[in-house]
């Protein structure tokens, strides 16, 4: 655990077979016993490096209680450049929208409220998570060609 951030830094090797799917789970042995999970889950791709200490691959955990939910966003897929708008619960209060390729890295973080995706100029697979005040966390794929 890291306190000045909050958060917990792992460093893992990962061994299978490509095209084996590796999920994320985190039990908390110390803070209660606590199980976490995560929809995160990445393709194994031999000798792939998913992030490093610079740009870290980033897995966000939720209980049971404040599990992630899917939401759609149109037009999905998207014209490289153009806009397209996240689908949220009007009752939900957007906080932090992160977008990471099919590698994990995170590209951008919009910390403004909006309910949009604007901007991308690369084409490709793109995973979308809005955090929300309420502290739900909802994901979604995104297609720019």
């Amino acid at each position: 655990h890291f306190p000045p951030l909050d958060c917990y830094y792992a460093v893992l090797t990962v061994t299978g077979e490509d095209g084996d799917a590796i999920n994320f789970g985190l039990v908390d042995r110390i803070g209660g016993g606590m199980n976490f999970s995560s929809e995160e889950s990445m393709v194994f791709e031999k000798n792939a490096v998913a992030g490093d200490i610079e740009n870290p691959y980033e897995v966000r955990f939720s209980t049971a209680s404040n599990a992630q939910m899917t939401f759609s966003m149109y037009p999905n897929p998207v014209e490289k450049g153009r806009t397209t708008t996240l689908d949220i619960p009007e009752t939900e209060t957007v906080t932090e929208v992160v977008i990471t390729d099919i590698l994990g890295t995170v590209i951008r973080r919009d910390t403004d409220g909006g309910r949009e995706v604007k901007g991308l100029t690369t084409r490709g697979v793109y995973d979308i998570q809005v955090f929300t005040a309420s502290g739900n966390v909802y994901h979604s794929r995104l297609i720019v060609k």
